[in-house]
């Protein structure tokens, strides 16, 4: 079997927050770097939360460019146009797989559903194919099927 060489190696640091992939994986991604593999750092969160006297849009920003000067320092790539696609069908799968429970109705205030594996099965084949990427990622949140996206995109799109 051949050896795989680092200039071929694609590593993606994946982290919660804007500086999670850079803080708990910066070490890593620059021994890759050194070896010559492209690594590229995603978060699944713009960092709006948790700041008492900022803004969600200001917080969101700063930390924008506090993970831009780390990619930068790190000598790691941004995401190409293709990459940016798959981590957004990753982020709706995150929330689709949230689905809806009996036993969470009560914190929730969202009723439980039962939904068979054929269609869940479903589902997830129309996210990884891409046939949902027009529907924004906070109606795959807390539900059931397909069906309970498609509700949910409508509301939205007409509170919107």
């Amino acid at each position: 079997m051949d050896k795989v060489k680092p200039q071929d190696l694609r590593v993606m640091i994946i982290g919660a927050h804007p500086d999670d992939p850079d803080i708990t994986g910066g070490g890593l991604a620059l021994n890759f770097v050194k070896v010559g593999a492209t690594v590229k750092l995603v978060s699944m969160c713009n960092g709006d939360k948790g700041h008492m006297s900022m803004s969600p849009e200001a917080l969101a920003a700063r930390r924008y460019q506090e993970a831009q000067r780390s990619k930068t320092i790190l000598g790691v790539d941004e995401l190409s146009e293709e990459d940016k696609v798959l981590v957004a069908r990753a982020r709706r799968i995150q929330q689709f797989l949230s689905q809806n429970t009996y036993m969470a109705t009560k914190f929730t205030n969202v009723e439980g559903s039962t939904v068979p594996l054929a269609d869940t099965i479903e589902a997830f084949t129309m996210i990884c194919d891409g046939e949902v990427d027009h529907i924004a990622e906070q109606a795959f949140f807390n539900v059931g099927g397909m069906d309970m996206v498609m509700a949910n995109w409508d509301r939205i799109q007409k509170e919107g």
